[in-house]
């Protein structure tokens, strides 16, 4: 072992570095006490571990969710969201834009309507909003605007009935491209006042 003071050679044997005091190279070892080569890592091995451990911490943090990522399906979500509005014909004059009903109609805010494919299986369903007056040529309509999320693509026509009513065939291109889905529903006997 070296002693304070005394002069050491360093030499780097098969990438280990060991201490040797040279009084021992000179005299070709110390007879008393056989050299115990003692490793010091070198910064590149300690720079190594260094980043495997970091990478290793990396992995394990993030939840390795990467790993699995591999069997999740490559296809996009098909569901679109469907507008439109049932408009009914008979509605008393007044400013176009404001609220109105049409109670004759047996339409109202709240009205159920159901999304179906032509076999007539449901896709979905939804409940139509509150009338707006709008002006049609020199006569009233009540249309009743309707949204419905998540309607599944992969049909190449929808049907849309109101209340039981028949349903009206649209083409799915149409409805995909946001294109409003417009049923007319048969005029009242006799309209009715908005409020």
């Amino acid at each position: 072992m070296p002693v304070a003071g005394e002069p050491v050679q360093v030499l780097d044997v098969g990438g280990l570095e060991v201490g040797v005091l040279l009084d021992e190279v000179t005299q070709r070892g110390h007879a008393s006490q056989p050299a115990t080569p003692r490793p010091v890592a070198s910064s590149g091995v300690r720079r190594f571990v260094t980043t495997l451990v970091v990478v290793a911490l990396c992995a394990a943090l993030s939840g390795c969710g990467w790993l699995r990522a591999g069997g999740q399906s490559r296809t996009k979500p098909n569901g679109f969201v469907l507008r439109g509005y049932a408009t009914v014909a008979g509605a008393p004059a007044g400013q176009v834009g404001s609220p109105c009903q049409v109670p004759n109609s047996g339409i109202a805010p709240g009205t159920p309507l159901k999304v179906t494919d032509p076999p007539d299986h449901t896709l979905a369903i939804g409940t139509l909003g509150g009338g707006v007056l709008a002006a049609d040529g020199g006569t009233y309509r009540c249309n009743f605007p309707f949204e419905i999320y998540g309607v599944p693509g992969g049909h190449t026509t929808y049907e849309i009935s109101v209340d039981n009513r028949p349903p009206v065939r649209f083409p799915a291109d149409e409805l995909r491209q946001d294109k409003p889905a417009v049923i007319l529903v048969d005029a009242p006997s006799s309209p009715t006042p908005s409020p």
